[in-house]
């Protein structure tokens, strides 16, 4: 004779905890993977803004060299000099 196999609602309920659990652990490992995709890409992002900064810090401390600027006024033919006692005239503030 065969047995009725009878749904016990026991077992359907562990099957769907089961499955339950499972889906939270697929879940969980692919929001890990994403995650870390994602920090990644800003280490990335971080790498290519520090190149950017030093190029662009090095390029400010060269316009700011002095020997730069007195090579560009050369060019230009503006003969600077450093002024003397007589080009110098101090006036006083009025109060």
């Amino acid at each position: 004779m065969k047995k009725k196999r009878r749904n016990n609602p026991y077992s359907v309920l562990g099957i769907l905890v089961i499955f339950i659990l499972l889906l939270g652990y697929v879940w969980q490992h692919n929001t890990i993977a994403r995650l870390g995709y994602s920090v990644g890409d800003e280490e990335e992002k971080k790498k290519n803004l520090l190149t950017t900064y030093r190029e662009l810090n090095l390029k400010v401390i060269t316009l700011k060299s002095p020997y730069r600027i007195k090579q560009a006024l050369l060019r230009q033919h503006l003969p600077l000099e450093v002024p003397g006692e007589r080009d110098v005239m101090i006036i006083k503030e009025a109060r």
